[in-house]
């Protein structure tokens, strides 16, 4: 039995349960699934280089990019995300963010684990850029907003961007906001399936059935209603984990490592290209303690479970 809130636009909540099925077996047809490759995740990002069209935009390019990589939301939860929800994870010891989804006139919503040195790049824009683009204006509050208007932006105008990154980058095959959805489930069961040492498909759905947190926090990572749904990403992770060098011990931890890897790297770039010596030192320290946060929250939540 699992339970989520339904938020009505009047603002009333009602909480409701739902029952997964005993077996993860979706049967009849199963929708093809393509994620994003790491690959192209960089290709996009330094397509923001390349196609530069102003601070502000680059700068909302960049962390559509990292918010669509690092939380696996669909894009209308992205385009939804208000600067609040930011500011609420960041005074967290353990910083969750919360993300809201409508269907059919109703919201419901749910918080998911993110990263300090995620939201520490968003809270840099919302002060520097965002501030600049409402200043005499009236602030609507969402974290993504248009440059002109300074008016929350849709959904299509997220996949609007990504169409055109993909093009400044030359990627030739299919690229879409949902296909880091597809990405991150998949890295997320990569993980999982290291963290517990499962060696097969069948393991890992009876991981699923007989632990209550194990198939919480998969559904919680991912905003499906029901357990079956995550059935087609299981032979994905599969797939992967057979190339999958690390042996890590959290899911949180080893996703830390990797951001903390590519945003050193990124500061090399930038330390190459001109960035002050003594600026370069303060993005590293910075940089390093927020690492250090988020190691030491990833070892709060193994040790939980």
């Amino acid at each position: 039995m699992h339970a989520f809130t339904i938020k009505y636009r009047n603002g009333r909540t009602l909480k409701k349960e739902f029952v997964h099925h005993h077996s993860l077996s979706l049967g009849g047809r199963v929708r093809s699934i393509f994620p994003i490759s790491d690959e192209n995740i960089k290709r996009l990002l330094d397509a923001v280089d390349r196609d530069s069209k102003s601070r502000f935009i680059d700068s909302r390019r960049k962390i559509m990019l990292l918010l669509l990589e690092h939380t696996g939301a669909r894009r209308g939860e992205i385009s939804r995300i208000l600067v609040k929800d930011i500011l609420n994870a960041l005074e967290m010891d353990e910083p969750m963010l919360r993300l809201e989804t409508w269907k059919q006139g109703v919201s419901s919503q749910r918080f998911i684990p993110v990263h300090k040195m995620v939201l520490s790049d968003i809270k840099k824009h919302i002060d520097f850029m965002r501030r600049k683009i409402v200043k005499g204006k009236v602030d609507d509050g969402f974290l993504f907003i248009s440059q002109t208007f300074a008016k929350g932006i849709s959904p299509d105008t997220i996949t609007s961007e990504i169409s055109l990154l993909k093009k400044a980058a030359g990627i030739k095959e299919k690229i879409s906001p949902h296909m880091f959805r597809h990405a991150f489930i998949t890295n997320k069961f990569v993980q999982l399936i290291k963290q517990h040492e499962l060696e097969n498909p069948d393991q890992f759905r009876q991981s699923l059935l007989s632990s209550q947190t194990f198939i919480t926090e998969v559904m919680m990572w991912t905003g499906h209603k029901s357990a079956e749904a995550v059935e087609r990403y299981i032979h994905l992770a599969f797939n992967k984990v057979a190339n999958y060098a690390a042996t890590v011990s959290s899911v949180h931890l080893a996703s830390a490592m990797q951001l903390f890897d590519r945003k050193q790297r990124e500061l090399l770039n930038l330390l190459k290209a001109g960035l002050a010596v003594e600026e370069y030192e303060a993005e590293v320290l910075e940089l390093q303690r927020l690492r250090d946060e988020d190691f030491e929250i990833a070892g709060r939540r193994v040790s939980s479970n």
